[in-house]
């Protein structure tokens, strides 16, 4: 339900139309608008939207150099079982490979939320791109498709952030029931017909597998599907919001006392967990402002940690094997007030190559 302010905003708009109807101005009265003689042609009606299920071609989001891809968008229904409702732009990128088999690669990224086009740097250091192209497809309310469920508020730091997004996200008359794994699984198979792709294979990652998973069981029997990669999967029984929070106090546990347990960890570091709950604690009443330097643009930002982002920061860090080794150290400059390492993390580059 919209607020008081949007009411009484929309109210005033509509008693000033209402003033300009009622009073019109006369041809020829001070006030009325020139005539010209000579009136411009009519504007060329737009062109008609894409229709649903049109891969549309167009411009990439980003540049990606000398590589040969095609970028563009697909129109999706917001629910494939109304097809004629409101729809979706989601946005694709095709990686062209010099020596292309007839089954390209559609990869799903994970998350729920994570941008497969923003991972394409990764795509084009892989073998893979050499014989088979590559279609990368930011899933609906990701990335770079329209809409968009990113909530800037969150980012801002806003109270209550969640539920603000939330408000905004139904005011603009979005269907968030719609962003689910099954409609997009639909959005995947209607991208295959949409390329005239006879077959191709799919690679999900994290949640990625569980739209895969999810694209087999309800177009499988359509074919289209001549492989699955699932890395790292994300079955559908699962519930990750209920298991989540026992599943990342379990993956510090196995950070925590495998450093106890290690002769050189546990003597450089005697009381890493003590130092890493109670900086939580800390930094979650005492945020910290501190400078970060990025050689590669040879620029210094500034950031804040509290203690959400220093939680948040390492079980990330612990996707990566090769930071895991640093995360002790880490976690121990933070309590010395040092921030290198986590300002490394915070910049985007790996602890093992700092």
């Amino acid at each position: 339900m919209p607020n008081r302010p949007i009411l009484i905003g929309a109210a005033v708009l509509l008693l000033a139309a209402a003033a300009c109807v009622c009073a019109p101005t006369l041809a020829g009265e001070p006030g009325a608008p020139k005539t010209d003689a000579n009136p411009p042609a009519p504007a060329a009606p737009a062109d008609p939207p894409p229709s649903t299920g049109a891969f549309t071609p167009g411009p990439c989001p980003f540049e990606f150099g000398a590589y040969d891809i095609d970028c563009g968008t697909l129109t999706v229904p917001e629910r494939h079982a109304n097809p004629d409702g409101p729809t979706l732009e989601l946005a694709v990128a095709i990686l062209r490979s010099p020596n292309r088999a007839p089954d390209p690669i559609v990869y799903l990224a994970g998350g729920p939320g994570g941008s497969a086009i923003w991972e394409v740097d990764i795509w084009l250091a892989t073998p893979y791109v050499q014989t088979r192209d590559v279609i990368l497809i930011d899933q609906r309310g990701t990335g770079f498709s329209s809409p968009t469920l990113n909530c800037p508020e969150e980012e801002e730091g806003q109270s209550n952030a969640v539920d603000r997004c939330y408000r905004r996200l139904r005011s603009e008359g979005i269907d968030l029931a719609a962003f689910n794994s099954a409609e997009s699984a639909a959005d995947v198979e209607m991208l295959r017909q949409a390329l005239g792709i006879a077959e191709w294979n799919v690679v999900g990652v994290s949640y990625g597998t569980r739209l895969a998973l999810t694209l087999m069981r309800d177009h499988g029997a359509a074919g289209g599907i001549r492989s699955v990669v699932l890395d790292s999967p994300y079955p559908p029984e699962v519930d990750a919001y209920t298991e989540q929070g026992v599943n990342t106090l379990r993956a510090f546990d196995v950070l925590l006392d495998g450093c106890a347990a290690d002769p050189a960890c546990s003597a450089a570091y005697p009381d890493l967990r003590e130092t890493f709950y109670r900086l939580l604690v800390e930094l979650e009443d005492n945020p910290v402002d501190f400078t970060a330097y990025d050689p590669e643009y040879d620029e210094t930002i500034d950031y804040t940690l509290t203690g959400y982002d220093l939680l948040s920061e390492v079980f990330l860090a612990m996707y990566n094997t090769g930071d895991i080794p640093y995360l002790p150290k880490m976690i121990a400059d933070i309590d010395r007030g040092d921030y290198t390492l986590i300002g490394d993390l915070y910049l985007g580059y790996w602890l093992g190559d700092s």
